[in-house]
């Protein structure tokens, strides 16, 4: 309706007045302004849209929870995650519950909880789900709220699933990885140690302490081992010189170096002569 603001939305419920004897007398027509919720309602559509772009973008799978009717969402990337078809799966809060593990079930709805109460800023949680061939995907679910028009609740809960099942294996292999190199350095029998790049000793073996009588505890930084096993000041910075170009050059080309030669002092006073390799193992040496 065109009015003195402009155009305006009105919702009008209209009932007759019909007289003892059947005939209508008139109708009494009452108007209410919906501008503002049509306005939202407008908003709140394209906003999705745009959102459903996005995600179509970024392969990610989009969850739509309405809060009030209780209908549920899932787009077709959400299901095809886990190996089914659009129509394989129903839109509704069941097929959630069927499919996240046991485990992760309780840990998710305490989260969206927390979340939709506002006691957390934000919904993110990791989640395992049920792939159709039986096997579980590791999900990445992240989640915002929408509120109603007076702020005092949330209306609608929409938020995306990301599939982190590889990178989770890529993070597995690298920690056994690092658990086998550990376990080759301990039970070594050629001393060894591992520092990183910014010369913090990161590992010790056995055979290190038997050898030279200092443990990580004594030596826990390349300078405190300088300081401790090169005591004699003159012969420490011929030898940290000699060092610091091995390891800058060994870091520069991921090769060894030629082996050094030098006498460090152990614990118990008694000076060994000794040869030091250097190899350089990612962002450890």
């Amino acid at each position: 309706m065109r009015t003195v603001h402009g155009w305006r939305w009105y919702y009008w419920s209209n009932k007759s007045i019909v007289r003892q004897d059947g005939e209508i007398d008139g109708v009494v027509a009452v108007g209410r302004d919906i501008t503002e919720r049509k306005r939202f309602e407008a908003e709140l559509r394209a906003s999705e849209e745009r959102y459903q772009l996005a995600m179509k973008g970024a392969n990610d799978g989009l969850w739509d929870n309405n809060l009030e009717t209780g209908e549920v969402f899932l787009s077709k990337r959400w299901k095809t995650m886990l190996g089914y078809e659009e129509h394989e799966l129903e839109n509704d809060s069941g097929t959630w519950k069927k499919l996240v593990h046991p485990a992760d079930y309780k840990a998710s709805e305490k989260a969206k909880k927390g979340y939709l109460l506002g006691q957390k800023a934000k919904y993110e949680i990791e989640v395992r789900l049920k792939h159709k061939k039986g096997h579980w995907v590791n999900v990445l679910s992240r989640g915002f709220k929408v509120m109603s028009k007076d702020g005092s609740k949330a209306v609608r809960f929409i938020g995306t699933h990301v599939d982190i099942t590889e990178q989770r294996k890529a993070e597995d292999a690298l920690r056994k990885s690092e658990a086998e190199f550990r376990k080759i350095i301990e039970l070594n029998a050629i001393p060894m140690v591992v520092t990183d790049n910014n010369q913090d000793i990161l590992m010790m073996n056995k055979a290190y302490t038997k050898c030279y009588g200092y443990t990580i505890h004594d030596i826990s930084t390349a300078e405190t081992w300088w300081k401790t096993a090169y005591p004699d000041i003159e012969y420490r910075t011929e030898v940290q010189k000699r060092w610091n170009k091995a390891v800058k050059e060994a870091i520069r080309t991921g090769t060894e170096i030629e082996k050094q030669i030098w006498e460090p002092t152990c614990k118990n006073g008694e000076k060994k002569l000794s040869s030091f390799p250097l190899c350089h193992w990612e962002n450890k040496t």
